[in-house]
């Protein structure tokens, strides 16, 4: 993160540990959803049912309004949110690189720190060999592209069934149920008037744009939303064996998603439909932050954030310090009631082997300034937009006087966030290959 064009200063320290964390260690499980947009989600205004256990969650936690990732793809997000470093800084710029062994991440802390740690993942996106791995005893990935959440949720539940209750533990898991292709469950199918088969017959540039007419889009997102249920409903799980166990007032719970989706937004402008990655608009960065902290109260806050600052906060949460090179700050300041002030928020692109389209050449970065949400693109010209409307508005960067600072604060960025290490390996097994092409990861 960069404020006023200076690299924030790491935070350092943390601050006096009320009596609640007092005690002794808690727990922490962190749940994230993959491709779940904040507006699909009930307790951020969706009209659908797609997700009650994720809403009765938030309300006895903090909800961050408006939180973003740093980049629309699955494992430079998660890489990001849990090393607080911007893609660029790790190397990680494509789903298929390695994160490098300097890394500090969240669970290498944790496990230094005595932590009982595991993982279960969903998709070979995450899969061990690409280092989110370090630092977890247990790493329960899967062989297959993908697999159902509630296949993931009963590995960590047996996993917790086992622990030893004299060590704190910390447990991530990720879930991948609503990224598209959508498959659910036939019972979520026919909940939410979905069709049988799975849905979109297209995604990402697809071949011929007229095949979505309003019922073919009305089909795809009933999906998309029947995709969330069965995440939520394994979430539902996870978080009654927490409280079966007896560990619900012992354990701090971070439900997140490491990026949005576009849906029929671009279906006109860019023949693209129902996928991310390619675009830096707001609907592929806005994602549901929910916080539950055992007697740390509850709260709605509406101030801008990365989830470069979750494992900032996490850590300050547990009496322990910032990593080193944070570029997160930690969010504890509007948990404990006080306040934080607003700072840019910046996101960038995926590096592409090739694509059929010119204007996916280079680099593009995004920055949120409140409330104007601006691209650049190497390729196109840059695109403002109003994000404090009910959908985002998109208007000309020449008629808004507050917005014209910053095309030269994302150069700044550019120019202050530079690689730390070399970029990481890139993936070169044929196998491993082939289960990244099944997700639309490889060009």
């Amino acid at each position: 993160m960069i404020g006023g064009g200076v690299v924030l200063a790491i935070l350092a320290g943390a601050a006096v540990i009320p009596s609640w964390l007092a005690r002794r260690p808690l727990n922490l499980v962190v749940i994230s959803i993959d491709t779940l947009r904040a507006d699909h989600v009930g307790a951020y205004g969706y009209g659908r049912p797609t997700t009650p256990h994720l809403d009765a969650l938030a309300l006895g936690a903090h909800r961050f309004e408006q939180a973003y990732a740093a980049m629309p793809t699955t494992l430079p997000s998660h890489a990001s949110m849990f090393a607080s470093l911007y893609p660029r800084q790790l190397g990680v710029r494509r789903n298929g690189q390695s994160l490098r062994p300097e890394t500090v991440t969240l669970a290498k802390v944790l496990s230094d720190r005595g932590y009982a740690t595991a993982a279960f993942v969903s998709s070979v996106a995450l899969a061990a060999r690409y280092g989110l791995n370090r630092g977890f005893a247990v790493y329960g990935d899967t062989d297959e592209p993908t697999r159902p959440g509630s296949a993931t949720v009963a590995a960590a539940r047996g996993w917790l069934r086992s622990m030893r209750a004299e060590r704190p533990f910390f447990l991530f898991v990720h879930l991948y149920d609503p990224h598209s292709p959508y498959h659910a469950p036939p019972e979520l199918r026919r909940k939410f008037g979905a069709p049988d088969q799975p849905e979109p017959p297209a995604f990402e540039f697809v071949p011929d744009p007229s095949i979505f007419v309003p019922e073919v889009v009305d089909a795809c997102i009933r999906a998309y939303d029947a995709a969330i249920a069965a995440a939520d409903a394994a979430v539902g799980d996870l978080l009654a064996e927490i409280d079966s166990l007896g560990l619900g007032r012992s354990t701090i719970v971070a439900l997140v998603s490491d990026h949005g989706e576009s849906l029929d937004e671009l279906i006109a402008s860019h023949g693209y439909a129902f996928d991310h990655g390619e675009f830096l608009y707001p609907h592929q960065l806005h994602v549901p932050l929910i916080l539950r902290v055992p007697g740390g109260g509850a709260g709605v806050h509406d101030t801008p954030v990365s989830l470069l600052d979750l494992t900032p906060t996490l850590l300050d949460l547990l009496g322990l310090e910032n990593l080193p090179q944070a570029m997160g700050r930690s969010l504890r300041p509007l948990l404990d009631g006080r306040s934080l002030a607003r700072i840019r928020l910046f996101a960038e692109r995926r590096t592409f082997d090739h694509l059929p389209v010119p204007y996916m050449t280079g680099d593009a970065v995004a920055v949120l300034s409140w409330p104007y949400w601006l691209i650049t693109a190497d390729a196109g010209p840059p695109e403002l937009f109003r994000i404090d409307t009910a959908r985002a508005e998109k208007v000309e960067l020449q008629g808004q006087q507050d917005a014209s600072p910053l095309p030269n604060l994302i150069a700044q960025w550019t120019q202050a966030v530079k690689p730390l290490w070399g970029p990481g390996a890139p993936e070169r097994d044929p196998k491993a290959l082939e289960r990244l092409r099944a997700l639309g990861y490889v060009q």
